[in-house]
């Protein structure tokens, strides 16, 4: 199952029901869904294709969610990174993993200027607040985007999670979380409301 159901299938059931509230923002499946899917024409506009890596540095955030589902319906790999690791672990995390896209917080620009150079995978950095030169802007890309998504049928077994480990001991390790995985913990791990 791809995991962007959890949020595509509430939202033809419960459309105005609200699911995601972040600071002053505030979403419905609806809302959410609509962005999701844009999110994900975005970045195939970009040239992100089944099995292709989207890195995010970034903390906790509305957009943060919408990049994760975006990228798991289109089958793409999400890229979640440990915004405490330092420039060597950094650089490891992007390249190892291929990562094709870059998605960056406001707090975190600087430390990816500084990396820029030794990123040769990385074809297109977003910011994901305030524009940035040389850098595409979240919320225009979102806006700019066709509402309509058709996902890709995707395998159980395929990654939609790349994940690192701390690396307490060397460098960091990588963590593969595949769909079927993915669904298996949520279901396992939320309880349905009375």
């Amino acid at each position: 199952m791809n995991t962007s159901n959890f949020v595509s299938i509430p939202a033809t059931m419960f459309e105005d029901q609200e699911i995601l509230v972040f600071d002053q923002h505030r979403f419905t499946y609806g809302q959410l869904w609509q962005n999701i899917q844009r999110l994900g024409n975005a970045l195939r506009g970009l040239g992100v294709d089944r099995g292709d890596c989207v890195a995010v540095l970034q903390v906790n955030s509305h957009r943060y969610v919408e990049a994760y589902y975006a990228t798991a319906a289109i089958g793409a790999v999400f890229l979640p990174i440990n915004y405490r690791a330092k420039l060597p672990e950094l650089e490891y995390m992007i390249t190892t993993a291929n990562a094709k896209v870059l998605l960056v917080g406001d707090r975190y620009h600087d430390t990816v200027t500084t990396l820029r150079p030794k990123l040769g995978c990385v074809h297109t950095y977003v910011a994901m607040e305030a524009p940035r030169d040389g850098m595409l802007h979240l919320d225009r890309m979102i806006t700019e985007a066709s509402p309509e998504l058709d996902p890709p049928e995707v395998d159980d077994e395929d990654t939609t999670i790349l994940m690192y480990t701390s690396g307490t001991t060397g460098l960091p390790k990588a963590v593969l979380l595949t769909y079927n995985d993915f669904t298996a913990y949520v279901t396992a791990n939320v309880e349905l409301a009375d």
